[in-house]
């Protein structure tokens, strides 16, 4: 992406003027005290007609009623799908707020823009997030990063999420906002259920603690059940000190009932055995294929911990372990057994997909248990025995049956515990 970077107090004309016919497409005019005079309308002047996609207006006190409606009116019929109004004392301008946000969502209405950044701008307010997130379903916003506005309150938390029922946002950011107390996180998750977020970014959200972990561990607690019948896939938690088995066994407790595959640990300190066998322990019967890792203290001595977390938890084919202190001996050894994830979960997709076809095939479905013919399955799944004319049994390492059932819509019943095995009706 190319793009002009306004320096000093060169004309805003002559600047917007140089995008006409240009291909460049990131224009950034942060920190140039745009919100001032008549600026804000030389901006939206200049902007039809060029190729610009992402706009950065970071620090410039575009605070008023006037400003962000004059702003969004240049943002018509123009392909901008990103607009950052990071650190524009949004949230501190007095009574004035509630107006100036519901004038900005007003003024969304219709445009092209799917990612918004209102990060630092000490959006806090409980009416203030009542005025910006109940504007949101009007808007074709998908994308909203709420980071560092010290969120504290959880009226402030509840009044955002029930804006958000009904809207597009499926990736909600609220980093470096405290709100890892056990109210907050139960007024981030009591109606997270009802909106289409996928994507959760909670990245420092926990101050250091010293001694004090008890409170932040049950408000983890709360986050991590709370995603059951939600739709998120992918958690954020970087950044947040985790540390102790405690930590660990919060942040996963309760994440088999959730929907979760992308989990991001980086730049905490999971350096022990203890906190990875807890992180490996707390990953069985989920759903996780992607765990990040990055930046964590961790040394050679945990390359068999790391193995372990990839062989008992076979659903998982990627760990990221960027910046830790592994010579690349460990780090191949660890890539060995994560390739072998792949390949098996890639064969069971296939079976997967064997299944589908043939339910395809006219056959239906009796008392949650699929009717299809014997053959069919066997002739593709070496690991399928054919017991006799009417029935199979797949028997599969822990976890394997997860891709295969669920990418079929199958129910069958588990009868043993070391392995399961699925007795499939013909």
């Amino acid at each position: 992406m190319t793009g002009y970077e306004v320096t000093g107090h060169e004309e805003l004309t002559t600047i917007m003027s140089n995008f006409k016919g240009s291909p460049s497409s990131y224009l950034d005019l942060s920190e140039k005290n745009i919100g001032k005079g008549e600026s804000v309308q030389t901006v939206a002047d200049g902007l039809p007609g060029t190729n610009i996609t992402h706009v950065d207006l970071e620090s410039n006190e575009i605070n008023t009623v006037s400003a962000v409606t004059t702003l969004a009116k240049g943002l018509e019929n123009i392909n901008v799908n990103y607009l950052s109004l990071a650190s524009n004392s949004l949230g501190g301008i007095g009574g004035e707020g509630e107006h100036v946000l519901g004038a900005l969502m007003h003024s969304m209405q219709g445009l092209k823009v799917k990612a918004l950044c209102l990060a630092d701008n000490s959006l806090n307010d409980p009416q203030h997030l009542s005025a910006l997130s109940g504007g949101m379903k009007s808007t074709g916003i998908s994308n909203l990063d709420m980071s560092g506005n010290n969120i504290l309150d959880k009226n402030a938390v509840r009044n955002l999420m029930i804006g958000l029922v009904g809207s597009d946002i499926s990736c909600l950011n609220l980093s470096r906002n405290k709100i890892c107390d056990k109210e907050s996180m139960l007024a981030l998750v009591e109606i997270l259920s009802e909106t289409n977020i996928k994507e959760l970014i909670l990245g420092s959200i926990i101050g250091y603690r010293g001694k004090g972990s008890h409170g932040v561990q049950e408000g983890m607690r709360v986050l991590s059940t709370g995603l059951h019948g939600s739709r998120v896939k992918r958690l954020d938690f970087s950044f947040n000190h985790l540390e102790s088995k405690a930590d660990v066994r919060a942040i996963m407790k309760g994440l088999s009932e959730s929907l979760l595959t992308n989990l991001n640990l980086s730049n905490n300190r999971l350096k022990s055995k203890i906190a990875i066998n807890e992180l490996s322990k707390g990953a069985q019967g989920t759903q996780l294929t992607t765990i990040n890792l990055a930046y964590n203290g961790i040394t050679n001595d945990l390359t068999d911990a790391i193995i372990d977390l990839a062989k008992i938890n076979k659903q998982i084919t990627h760990i990221n372990l960027e910046g830790n202190d592994l010579s690349k001996s460990s780090i191949l050894t660890i890539k060995e057994q994560l390739d072998l994830n792949s390949k098996e979960k890639s064969f069971f997709a296939k079976a997967a997909s064997n299944i589908r076809n043939d339910l395809a095939q006219g056959r239906t479905m009796l008392n949650n248990k699929a009717i299809f013919s014997a053959k069919d399955i066997t002739g593709n799944n070496p690991l399928a025995t054919k017991e006799n004319d009417d029935s199979v049994k797949l028997i599969l390492p822990n976890n394997s049956e997860r891709n295969l059932l669920e990418a079929s819509n199958l129910v069958a019943e588990k009868n043993n515990q070391e392995w399961k095995e699925w007795t499939i009706e013909a």
